[in-house]
């Protein structure tokens, strides 16, 4: 069974957990799965659902200058800004719940 789509999700930086809501292929349109999920058991699975996860993320940008045909350093970016990837998080909930079915939370109304 596959994701069929993200609905929401929630990071918590202080527990360094992400609480998400997912609807599978299957599942009706009024209803939805919930579950939360420790950063360490997406990253033991292999995926880096945050954007900070990424060691590349952290060096400067640099940017095309058309006028002078040049490379400029851009701006610094803002770590401070958390963003999931959605395609890592739904990939992780593919291979999570692929492994075993039975773990798959409960369907709740929407």
């Amino acid at each position: 069974m596959k994701v069929k789509e993200i609905i929401d999700y929630y990071y918590c930086p202080v527990a360094e957990t992400i609480e998400v809501s997912f609807r599978m292929k299957g599942d009706p349109e009024t209803q939805m799965r919930e579950a939360e999920f420790d950063l360490s058991t997406t990253k033991d699975y292999g995926y880096f659902i945050l954007d900070s996860d990424y060691p590349e993320s952290k060096e400067f940008l640099y940017e095309y200058e058309e006028d002078t045909d040049e490379l400029v350093l851009g701006d610094e970016p803002n770590f401070n800004e958390i963003r999931v990837d959605t395609v890592e998080l739904r990939n992780f909930l593919n291979e999570f719940y692929g492994e075993d079915e039975t773990n798959l939370p409960d369907l709740v109304p929407f």
